[in-house]
């Protein structure tokens, strides 16, 4: 079987590593290709990589399935499904018109939001990522034969050393006493880390410790001084290693109010973490209560009792969030449904051309 995924960039960013994981799962049994548009390589593939323009042509006859992630390389399938012999397949790695909405602007998700849906119509699959988001928006608009959802997976977390300075922030946290909230997570509204930080100054004992990048940095480093938290607010930016800064949190936060899965989520589970979410439905599709904490950010004691739970029943939520996760998210699971997937259209397709 030939397969070629067509990506945004090779960008850290969750889209691009889950196809990096499928990629890492499948290599050794199929050939791989990567193609993506932007000079961004943040990532490196187990398989060749090229980039090419939106105008490249690729040589589709290679392949007998081509995997698309994301908006341009949905266009791009588009453009191209006349010429493509093989099976097409597409993973939506968010609910569309809340991402466009955060992300953007209401005129830019009313807009691109339905060309995006007219783009991946052509294609002979749409993955989702979770059977709430599949059943609540995307079965309006794509027809259910070309409909599946397939969970995220990611490795089991193992731990390597953080850098000097930070090590000695996070020793000063501890040394004198405070307990710590962490956060990995794109520095955007739809994360909704102003939820943990407006909570801060009725918890005096807890930190804020937030990993990552995103034009919201800004907005949430001045909200924190007006609150004036901002010394319990630690940026500490962009991190190629941000999962072994996980080891250090107390309990971990993810207080979105939009998610297409929750990547982060899963890796902090895997490492044992108590965590506390916000009340999505592909939250309590993936968890259950007594495997994390529920709770409504937008009201501060909702989540105050939110936090105080998730740290005094740490040890056991972590130990049910691994479990639940060992046994469902895992990154070889993902790569096998994948490659399931593949095989079954490629069954498909054959059956057809016997039977003409």
């Amino acid at each position: 079987m030939r397969i070629a995924f067509i990506l945004p960039s090779l960008r850290r960013s969750g889209p691009i590593i889950v196809a990096k994981d499928i990629v890492s799962q499948i290599y050794r049994k199929v050939s791989v290709d990567v193609y993506y548009f932007d000079d961004i390589t943040e990532l490196e593939f187990d398989c060749p990589t090229y980039k090419i323009q939106f105008s490249t042509k690729i040589d589709f006859d290679k392949y007998d399935i081509i995997h698309s992630h994301g908006y341009r390389p949905d266009k791009y399938i588009w453009k191209n499904k006349k010429v493509i012999k093989g099976k097409t397949v597409t993973t939506m790695h968010n609910d569309i018109r809340f991402d466009l909405l955060y992300t953007y602007n209401i005129v830019i998700s009313l807009i691109f939001r339905w060309l995006w849906l007219f783009f991946i119509r052509c294609q002979d699959k749409v993955v989702v990522l979770s059977k709430s988001i599949m059943n609540s928006y995307y079965k309006k608009y794509i027809k259910k034969e070309k409909l599946t959802y397939i969970y995220n997976g990611r490795p089991f977390v193992k731990y390597s050393l953080i850098d000097e300075h930070n090590m000695n922030i996070i020793n000063n946290i501890k040394k004198n006493k405070y307990k710590i909230i962490g956060a990995n997570a794109g520095l955007n509204k739809r994360k909704c880390l102003t939820f943990i930080i407006s909570v801060l100054p009725i918890m005096p004992d807890y930190v804020f410790i937030i990993i990552g990048r995103g034009k919201e940095k800004e907005n949430l480093i001045k909200l924190a001084k007006r609150l004036g938290v901002s010394d319990r607010c630690y940026f500490l930016g962009y991190k190629n290693n941000a999962t072994d800064y996980l080891q250090y949190y107390d309990v971990y936060a993810m207080p979105s109010i939009t998610e297409g899965f929750g990547l982060a989520l899963i890796e902090a589970a895997f490492a044992k973490k108590s965590c506390i979410c916000s009340t999505l439905d592909v939250f309590k599709e993936l968890y259950t209560n007594d495997e994390v904490t529920f709770c409504n950010p937008g009201d501060r004691q909702s989540l105050k009792n939110a936090i105080e739970e998730a740290y005094e029943e740490r040890v056991g939520k972590g130990e049910k969030a691994y479990e639940r996760t060992s046994e469902n998210y895992t990154i070889e699971l993902m790569g096998q449904r994948y490659l399931d997937l593949y095989s079954q259209l490629c069954k498909s397709s054959y059956e057809k051309t016997n039977i003409k």
